[in-house]
């Protein structure tokens, strides 16, 4: 039978004052954003967080889960080290929290009189190339990082110690263009190590301990090495730490206030205060006696003068007592170990992945899918802390969470170097199929985070290295929000395997899982009903919002345009379609587990849901599916003028107003006040496009994008179903969504399509092609290609065809750029935005290897 799952459905808001709000549009929003981002990097917000830490009440977490206390205790125990900081370009931590053991690199050089430090990923820093080119998700990983300001290759290796002995990581440096200048005055390689302690992420810089009793680091050197103790931490054993670096010309660095958020700040404040010297020189950080005691952060900075192949090797030991072992065994390391075990490992990564996308590939697209593979496993990352939200009942007031820990993959490592969940769910559709114990691992940290009332936050923003890469305004998350359960993709392709197998390896897991996806499913069936109780929809849409079309970012299509006028009565496709998939995949996995009576009524609701999507959402005039909602389909876009309106006391906002009327008419009874126009910086009135619609009623939104795929694509259709060939006609049509490199997210003939939704806010989902969805698409064509039906040779073909489109390109762009991208132009097929984006984008993995 079922276990009940007990908890608390409330939770306490945080009486203390509300947060700063920041404007919702215009100049004033990006200078907001701008500030945001500074004031975070100089820790002048963290005060803010700690009043909330301090004062907010924890909103209970969902018990009696028991998901994480089940994985096995080798495989935690292999896992405790890892390259799991992705906010960086080479960093490897401990899996444990609060407290934890961290080190890094960090590379420097002068150009044109200027320092250059490279350490977090930053899209800005415009690097040729980066990302893991192989990685096995566990034991092994390397990456080529070429820097072409600084002419500059870096190659980053590492290989684990057996159990959780430890890890050894290479890092060689090297001119990258011998026809191209050397940086002047060399490059200088930094390397540190750290005590992080997650529970200091909402603490400011003046509010830390700086004279640190415990986890400190003391310097022994022997022999051609420069290394450090520790005594053993709470977290992660009885016996020392050691690490070990070459000694060299190493200058060591150490101070109390060093920490692992600051160091970065810390080196660039004094490269800052450094009298510059033109285009000669790099300085040297200033020196730490050796032997000093006292900080938990330490760093290490080497020169390397001249061009030329550069090595560093750096170990970290977990359990030896005394010094010489530590040496010892760094130095067999050093000398073959590490060459023996690295070929090893690289060997077995090879020989799998010749499995995974066959041994007759072309062997420059099997390097191709190793990248896109090794890239999302690369990409893992583990940390400690609370998530902050906003409360259900006052969106004013926000509680903290129990901190957690989370390990996950991420999009992207400039951008969003932290879990998301709806695409987490596709990252998993790729770890699964080539380690699932990588993947229940994951889906046990995540469910782990499920609130008491079914809930999970979109977006996990924890622990010290998250929280510094986020603007205060966007860390706390929205109770009420919802975010597609791509998670259930992921459980049907575990119970497939499990079932191709014929193995019960996951049944305990899926036996306790199976309650909280019921418990999940409920959240959604009970919170994203419309008034009206027909249907479901996102909810989180502001008519406030200051946008064309008010946003959607619950449903992760974020612009895709919806209803003209949000309303509490909106019916959105998608969500009615991803929660019919949901019930059938509890469904067959009660099935499966001999859960009789859960299996029974999830079979109900799974047909039951489907059977609403043609009712509620088939356009019989139109020929096509649409979301339902208050809207006008014969509106037009017109030109308003922002102005400044107050509230008499201070207050202000940005309105945009018909230039034909009087401005002050049209100021809001909030802040009825008319100040002035704003100006767009070029002598000129700032505007913006509104749609002003004409003849709204509730009625069918008339686009066809993504969105009315979703029935064919989640495979909710009947496979002799009326509605299919009209989206197989959309599909196929390039006036609508075909292009050559895949289909776009919107029809080119939508009044929206390529349409900014606020002045520099370039369209997103309107237009351009995304990978996810291209695998959702060709998921469903394959399923209706290769079931019996009228449609299944047409199905069969589309599928292949844009199978073939889809790699050709994303390949293409790979072979010219060095990146996945997060989104592909429908008229070029170049990528676009952030990159590389080694998240969903990734999932060209599974269209090589026809893995649906």
């Amino acid at each position: 039978m079922l276990r009940s799952l007990v908890g608390s459905e409330m939770c306490i808001r945080d009486r203390s004052k509300p947060n700063p709000t920041p404007p919702k549009t215009g100049s004033s929003a990006m200078a907001w954003i701008a500030f945001a981002v500074m004031a975070l990097a100089l820790g002048l917000l963290a005060p803010i967080f700690t009043r909330v830490s301090a004062q907010a009440q924890q909103c209970p977490l969902l018990s009696d889960k028991q998901l994480l206390s089940s994985l096995p205790d080798d495989y935690n125990r292999s896992m405790l080290w890892g390259s799991y900081r992705p906010n960086v370009y080479f960093g490897m931590r401990s899996r444990t929290g609060p407290g934890a053991v961290a080190a890094g690199i960090m590379w420097g050089f002068n150009q044109k009189g200027s320092y250059v430090l490279r350490h977090q990923c930053e899209q800005s820093d415009g690097l040729g190339k980066y990302g893991w080119d192989k990685h096995d998700g566990m034991q092994f990983g390397h990456q080529q990082i070429q820097d072409t300001t600084g002419n500059l290759e870096i190659n980053t290796s590492f290989v684990k110690r057996p159990g959780a002995a430890g890890w050894h990581a290479r890092i060689s440096a090297n001119q990258l263009n011998p026809k191209s200048t050397w940086p002047k005055g060399g490059v200088a390689i930094f390397v540190y190590l750290s005590h992080l302690d997650d529970s200091e992420a909402h603490t400011s810089q003046d509010q830390l301990d700086l004279n640190p009793s415990s986890n400190l680091w003391s310097t022994v050197s022997s022999d051609g090495f420069t290394g450090f103790r520790s005594e053993p931490t709470v977290e992660l054993s009885e016996s020392p730490i050691w690490f070990m670096a070459p000694q060299g010309r190493a200058q060591l660095w150490s101070t109390p206030q060093l920490r692992l958020q600051n160091v970065e700040q810390q080196i660039r404040s004094y490269l800052d205060k450094s009298p510059k010297s033109g285009n000669e020189g790099f300085p040297l950080l200033p020196p730490a006696e050796r032997g000093e005691v006292g900080s938990r952060t330490v760093v290490l900075q080497y020169m390397i003068q001249d061009p030329g192949l550069h090595q560093f090797d750096l170990g970290l030991m977990l359990g030896p007592a005394d010094l010489d072992t530590s040496l010892n065994l760094h130095r067999d390391m050093v000398h073959h170990g590490y060459h023996t075990a690295f070929t090893k490992h690289s060997v077995e990564f090879d020989n799998r992945s010749n499995q995974l996308f066959g041994t007759s590939s072309d062997a420059s697209e099997r390097r191709f899918g190793e990248y896109a593979l090794s890239a999302v496993l690369g990409g893992m990352g583990y940390w400690h802390g609370s998530t902050i939200e906003k409360s259900g009942t006052d969106p004013s007031g926000t509680v903290t969470a129990k901190s957690v820990p989370l390990f996950s993959a991420v999009p992207c490592r400039p951008f969003f170097p932290r879990g998301f969940l709806w695409d987490e769910g596709f990252h998993q559709l790729i770890v699964s199929a080539w380690d699932p114990r990588l993947t229940v691992d994951v889906l046990s940290h995540w469910f782990e985070l499920m609130r008491s009332d079914g809930w999970i936050p979109r977006e996990q923003i924890l622990g010290i290295e998250a929280i510094t890469r986020v603007p205060q305004e966007f860390v706390a998350q929205s109770r009420g929000h919802a975010n597609p359960p791509t998670f259930f993709l992921v459980v049907h392709k575990i119970l497939q395997q499990s079932k191709k197998a014929n193995t019960k390896t996951n049944k305990p897991f899926l036996e306790k899982l199976l309650p909280v996806l019921i418990k999940w499913f409920g959240w959604f069936e009970s919170s994203q009903q419309p008034a009206d109780g027909r249907g479901y929809m996102w909810r989180g849409r502001d008519s406030g919002d200051g946008k064309l079309n008010a946003m959607t970012l619950s449903s992760g299509l974020d612009d895709y345009p919806r209803a003209s006028v949000p309303t509490p009565n909106e019916r959105h496709l998608d969500m009615l379609c991803w929660l019919a998939r949901a019930a059938g995949v509890i469904h067959d996995l009660a099935s499966w587990l001999g859960e009789d009576q859960a299996a029974i009524e999830f079979g109900e609701k799974s047909r039951s849901l489907a059977a609403l999507i043609v009712p509620l959402h088939w356009n019989d005039d139109e020929q096509m599916f649409h979301d339902w909602g208050h809207h006008s389909n014969t509106g037009s876009f017109e030109k308003r003028v922002v102005v400044q309106c107050d509230d008499g006391e201070g207050g202000g906002v940005q309105v945009a107003v018909d230039p034909k009327r009087d401005p002050h008419s049209q100021c809001p009874l909030s802040h009825p006040n008319f100040k002035w126009p704003l100006g767009d910086g070029r002598g000129g009135l700032l505007q913006r496009e509104q749609y002003v619609a004409r003849d709204t009623a509730a009625r069918f939104v008339e686009h066809v994008g993504y969105v009315s795929l979703f029935p064919m694509m989640l495979r909710l259709l009947a496979p002799d179903a009326p509605q299919l060939p009209a989206l197989l006609d959309a599909l196929t049509d390039p006036q609508e969504l075909w292009t050559r490199w895949g289909i776009r997210s919107i029809s080119k003939k939508s009044s929206y399509y390529q349409r900014e939704n606020a002045p520099g806010d370039a369209p997103y989902w309107r237009g351009p092609i995304w990978i996810n969805l291209q695998y959702l698409a060709l998921s469903g064509l394959h399923h209706y290609g290769h079931t019996e039906g009228p449609f299944q040779e047409r199905s069969l073909t589309i599928y292949n065809k844009l199978r073939k489109n889809v790699i050709r390109n994303l390949y293409r762009v790979w072979n010219k750029t060095n990146f996945l991208w997060e989104q592909y132009s429908d008229t070029t097929g170049a990528g676009q935005r952030a990159h590389p984006f080694n998240g969903w984008s990734s999932l060209v993995v599974l269209m090589m290897s026809e893995d649906f």
